[in-house]
C-alpha cells in the first residue's frame, strides 16, 4: 500500500513519465545556465518544451521556452570540434530568439560562454552575461546533448537548399 495524492492510503497512483533531459554550462556555486527539456510540445513535430534556469552575478531567472530538435546536433558537433582543437566557436541559437549561447575557445583550454536569454519570444526582457569555463566541462555537455538528440530525434526531414 502507498499513500495516494489525497494523502490517504490506497492503491499506487500512476505517474506520467516524461523523458526529461538537460545540459548545463557553469557550476552550482557560481554562474550557470541550465537548459532542461521537459518534452515535446506535440508528439508529431520537432518543437520541445524547455525550462531555462540561469544565474549570473546578482541575477537569476527561470523561464519557459520552446526549442526545436534541430537546434542541438550542430551545437554538439561544434562543441566536439572546440574540445578537440581548443580554439574556435560553437553557437546555439534558437529560432524564437529566446536563447543564444556562444562558446569561444582561447586555444589554451579556456572557454568563454556568452549567453543572451530572452524571457518571451520576440519582445521579451533580455539578459546578457558571460561564463568562464575550461575544456574539462565540454565532454559532459556533449554527452548531455547526445542524450537530448537520442530522446528527441528530428522528426521533420531537413530540406537541402538548392
Amino acid at each position: 500500500m502507498t499513500t495516494g495524492e489525497n494523502g490517504k492510503r490506497g492503491s499506487p497512483t500512476r505517474a506520467i513519465r516524461r523523458k526529461v533531459a538537460s545540459f548545463k554550462l557553469g557550476i552550482d556555486a557560481g554562474d550557470y545556465l541550465i537548459v532542461e527539456i521537459n518534452g515535446r510540445v506535440d508528439e508529431h513535430d520537432d518543437w520541445l518544451d524547455a525550462t531555462i534556469s540561469l544565474r549570473a552575478g546578482a541575477f537569476s531567472a527561470t523561464f519557459d521556452a520552446c526549442l526545436v530538435t534541430s537546434d542541438f546536433p550542430q551545437f554538439r558537433a561544434r562543441l566536439e570540434t572546440l574540445f578537440d582543437r581548443l580554439i574556435g566557436s560553437a553557437v546555439f541559437d534558437t529560432i524564437e530568439g529566446q536563447l543564444k549561447i556562444t562558446c569561444v575557445g582561447n586555444g589554451h583550454g579556456g572557454v568563454a560562454v556568452d549567453v543572451v536569454a530572452q524571457d518571451r519570444a520576440g519582445d521579451g526582457n533580455e539578459l546578457k552575461f558571460r561564463l568562464a569555463i575550461d575544456q574539462t566541462f565540454l565532454p559532459g555537455v556533449i554527452a548531455d546533448l547526445r542524450n537530448i538528440e537520442f530522446l528527441y530525434p528530428n522528426r521533420t526531414p531537413r530540406v537541402s537548399p538548392e
